[in-house]
């Protein structure tokens, strides 16, 4: 069985030693289940894409290494994943994800803060048990911890940029380091974290860390272009245009029209309706409608011109059609 199908049990092994060797531990179980496993159960239900898990494995496979990759490598990344769309949610103030309730529609805004954050801590604790030397395991968990810190400081970024405030020009490298201070510094992670427990060397690591880095940013383009054209549906949602959020779309189009131009689109944006933003979805979507895709389809050649030389070609090929997954993705 792929290790990518043992992740949910893994956790429940992490669950059941929640109050272990504790004074805590002859609570009323009852209160764990609510206050823990049941928000937990409701997040790790969800039908995700699992594509960081996915990457760690082709990069610890390509790279070098025998047979599946850690378990805990793979089940920290994913949690680190799922915690952080938690937390997301709650700050964008959004009720669905992947077709069910977010989790702070689900059990309360309290219990979801406290799961989202457990699940950050948790995921470190995984990197503590990864088969490494004492000396490489601590660089891994220093490189984790700036990665999340990072991560957190892009998503301060993405909460105080608004769109229909900002000047043009300084949209596209908003978009930019928000971005790869994100999802890209997380995938970028993830596939070097997978090449060097494969025992890959410095520079190789490196090259997968700048074809993570290519990836990820790829991925959240991808990501802002479905929401958008979700928007444009009609009974659509779009909190990226109802929270007024710095996109790659407002990025595309901040270089690709005049000032006037871009200002209409931030008017429209401002006057529509908190029911309604099919308008400016769709003006938005048709004013870059000559370069979304060229620009996703960029990133992700790009992204595997980073692992030139690193690799052989021929098992590269695996990593290409990931790439090539992430860019036909669509809702």
């Amino acid at each position: 069985m792929s290790s990518l199908k043992k992740v949910v049990p893994g956790v429940r092994r992490t669950k059941q030693a929640i109050g272990r060797g504790t004074t805590i531990a002859r609570v009323p179980g009852r209160l764990w289940q609510t206050g823990l496993f049941q928000p937990l159960n409701h997040v790790l239900a969800r039908d995700g894409k699992r594509l960081r898990a996915e990457l760690i494995e082709l990069s610890y496979r390509i790279a070098g290494g025998k047979g599946d990759a850690p378990l805990d490598l793979i089940e920290f990344v994913e949690l680190l994943h799922a915690g952080s769309l938690v937390i997301d949610d709650i700050e964008d103030g959004s009720t669905m994800r992947r077709g069910q309730l977010t989790l702070h529609e689900a059990v309360g805004t309290p219990l979801a803060i406290n799961t989202g954050n457990w699940m950050y801590f948790s995921a470190l604790e995984k990197l503590q048990d990864l088969p490494l030397p004492p000396e490489q395991l601590m660089s891994v968990l220093s490189e984790s911890i700036s990665t999340i810190r990072r991560g957190h400081e892009g998503q301060a970024l993405d909460l105080a940029a608004k769109v229909a405030e900002m000047d043009r020009r300084t949209i596209y490298p908003t978009v930019r380091a928000i971005t790869r201070l994100k999802t890209g510094g997380v995938t970028a992670l993830a596939a070097k974290l997978g090449a060097a427990l494969a025992g890959a060397d410095r520079n190789r690591q490196r090259a997968f860390h700048a074809f993570g880095m290519q990836l990820g940013i790829g991925l959240q383009m991808q990501n802002d272009l479905v929401e958008l054209k979700s928007g444009t549906q009609f009974g659509g949602r779009s909190d990226d245009l109802r929270n007024a959020r710095v996109t790659w779309p407002w990025a595309w189009v901040s270089r690709l029209r005049s000032e006037r131009e871009f200002v209409e689109l931030q008017c429209l944006l401002l006057e529509s309706s908190e029911e309604n933003f099919q308008g400016v979805a769709t003006k938005l979507l048709d004013s870059i409608s000559t370069v979304a895709d060229k620009s996703v389809r960029r990133k992700m050649n790009g992204a595997m011109v980073c692992l030139a030389g690193a690799v052989d070609p021929r098992s590269a090929e695996a990593l290409k059609k990931l790439a090539e997954r992430i860019e036909a993705y669509h809702v």
